[in-house]
């Protein structure tokens, strides 16, 4: 017979296992109520993992509460797993409120342990006047290239400072943020120009003091030249990172109704595997593909800014095109990411128009609705 220790340890172990199925299974209520006993056990992983549940259920504030619960007496590794964790539910909730200040405090914190150069002073709000200060984002470590775009917005803030800025960063963000005026420079990651500071992009909102979301664009883009009499619309399907409970993506045969507006020329502007739909195109779908001129985000930013509209699932080209201020349609998975918001416009872009699944996986409700609105934009603009 089971010691009253083992009894205990056992019905752990079952409540975590059960736990971890369910939310694989997508059962989220179930997996809350089974990850109960291995959280208040305050065992790591079902702290994550209820962190994570909550999250997916959009119920940040309850996230919070167990995230500022734990962080009392957690070790170093915990709270750094739970300031990481917590981050765009933060986000999203001080959007929702319209305070973004203990949002932006969080996100900074959460970062602070992933310094670059510990050999320069960081920035804590210094007078900037006559200074340098480099800007780091380590692609990867703290989110990507559309995380990396989205967040340029706070750059010409610092510069009213009067700081000359240096920004490191990922090779195919270089040129696009060259073409940001208050940029001084910008270098790769291995480089270490001499500064007098540095402060990482996502903890620029809470060393500058902001509150709320600003929306400014500060690149400095040049429109090309596109054929005449058509109504020109990038898309794009896939994205590069998917998580298995937030797929992102949809197939380009999804999009065939977008074919039935009149006089609109579709234009690729995927890269990657998902790129491979392309070759053959769905039978009766006419897209033309802008992969072989898109170097780098600069060139991506041109086209962009030379398109009527552009189409999209989350991906570094939503966060780009909203940036430069586009007209978005965006389709948000079910469970979407924190920056576009819980209904049909993001507190993050206000150019996008928002189409969320009502159900996981079926994209065909939101691309109903969004060729509907297209049509209606584009009949409504200028005829080319």
């Amino acid at each position: 017979m089971l010691s009253e220790k083992a009894a205990q340890d056992a019905e752990f172990t079952r409540c975590k296992y059960l736990a971890e199925r369910c939310n694989e299974a997508g059962d989220y209520e179930k997996a809350l109520y089974w990850s109960r006993l291995p959280t208040s056990k305050k065992d790591p992983e079902a702290i994550m993992q209820r962190l994570e549940i909550l999250q997916k259920m959009r119920r940040f504030e309850a996230a919070a509460e167990l995230a500022s619960t734990v962080l009392v007496d957690a070790d170093h590794f915990l709270k750094k797993a739970v300031l990481g964790a917590m981050t765009y539910p933060l986000l999203a909730l001080g959007a929702r409120e319209g305070d973004m200040a203990a949002a932006f405090k969080v996100l900074f914190d959460a970062h602070e342990s992933g310094r670059m150069h510990t050999s320069i002073a960081q920035w804590t709000g210094q007078p900037l006047q006559g200074k340098s200060i480099l800007v780091t984002h380590p692609f990867g470590r703290f989110g990507g290239h559309g995380d990396a775009i989205m967040l340029a917005r706070f750059l010409p803030i610092l510069a009213q400072r009067g700081a000359r800025i240096v920004i490191q960063c990922n090779p195919l963000l270089a040129r696009l943020f060259c073409a940001i005026p208050c940029v001084f420079s910008v270098c790769a990651y291995e480089d270490n120009p001499p500064c007098d500071f540095t402060a990482p992009l996502t903890g620029l909102p809470h060393l500058l003091g902001l509150r709320q979301i600003p929306h400014t664009k500060p690149f400095n883009i040049h429109p090309l030249p596109m054929p005449e009499g058509v109504k020109s619309v990038g898309i794009n399907w896939g994205a590069s990172w998917v998580a298995s409970y937030m797929d992102r993506t949809c197939a380009l045969a999804e999009l065939m109704p977008l074919t039935t507006i009149e006089g609109v020329q579709l234009y690729s502007l995927q890269k990657g595997n998902y790129a491979k739909q392309l070759y053959p195109a769905p039978a009766g779908m006419n897209v033309f593909d802008l992969a072989p001129r898109l170097n780098d985000f600069l060139d991506t930013a041109n086209m962009l800014a030379s398109l009527d509209a552009v189409v999209t699932t989350d991906s570094v080209v939503a966060n780009l095109s909203c940036m430069l201020g586009r007209p978005t349609f965006a389709l948000v998975p079910k469970l979407g990411d924190f920056r576009w918001g819980d209904g049909a416009v993001s507190p993050w872009f206000p150019t996008a128009r928002v189409y969320r699944q009502e159900t996981a996986g079926d994209w065909s409700g939101p691309i109903s609705k969004l060729t509907a609105d297209l049509e209606a934009f584009l009949s409504s603009t200028k005829e080319p």
